[in-house]
């Protein structure tokens, strides 16, 4: 059971092109209590950290893709220094389906975590 009321949480799915995977998801709450803090989320099979903001009594938790840059592949290893490695992709530790999120928080320097099912789509 979440220790804090959240309403209708949503998200929305950024643009067009190379930014395609990118998102936001909103946890609007009615009232933050002191005590409780609402660090990240696991959604679509990323960890977002979340940030609050106080005028909107709103969590925000934000996915920005890169592109991915050039590598360099060349019989002279000199030419292939610059090269960076990939990254490596952090497995989350829930299983969820779609629309489904796990919030993890503190309470009294004590961390915790609750289930959302229904998190919607709202378009721009």
């Amino acid at each position: 059971m979440a220790p804090i009321t959240i309403n209708s949480p949503y998200y929305v799915q950024s643009g067009q092109g190379i930014k395609q995977a990118d998102f936001m998801i909103y946890l609007p709450v009615e009232k933050n209590k002191e005590d409780i803090v609402l660090n990240h989320v696991y959604f679509k099979g990323k960890k977002l950290q979340l940030s609050y903001d106080q005028n909107e009594l709103v969590y925000v938790g934000q996915y920005t893709s890169f592109p991915k840059p050039d590598i360099i592949m060349s019989g002279d290893p000199k030419k292939e220094f610059g090269n960076t490695l990939p990254e490596k992709k952090e497995k989350i530790p829930f299983e969820l389906k779609s629309g489904e999120a796990v919030v993890c928080y503190t309470k009294n320097s004590e961390e915790a975590h609750f289930k959302l099912d229904t998190i919607k789509e709202k378009k721009e």
